[in-house]
């Protein structure tokens, strides 16, 4: 029976290794939204912090979450031209 393919936007298995300096590096394989894989890592002093770090960097946050700069509550130009983007269209043909 063929294994379960892993869920867009999560890790299959965490693995920690020690390196040579005595730090832990926490590595996975994780599911993009993409539906690609990629092998993310991260460096911590201890093997709970390196797989923290880990998840963190790869961590979904909803659409809009940054929509707004907090030092200046203006629109984010990020999420401006991907809106824009959506909009037209990537090559700039009005949809």
């Amino acid at each position: 029976m063929a294994r379960r393919r892993t869920p867009l936007g999560t890790f299959g298995a965490i693995r920690c290794y020690e390196t040579k300096d005595g730090r832990w590096k926490a590595r996975g394989r994780f599911r993009e939204l993409s539906g690609k894989y990629s092998s993310p890592s991260a460096i911590g002093d201890t093997p709970e912090e390196a797989e923290d770090l880990l998840r963190a960097r790869k961590a979904i946050q909803p659409f809009g979450v940054s929509s707004v700069d907090p030092n200046t509550s203006e629109p984010s130009p990020v999420l401006c031209r991907s809106y824009a983007g959506a909009s037209t269209g990537w090559d700039g043909v009005s949809r």
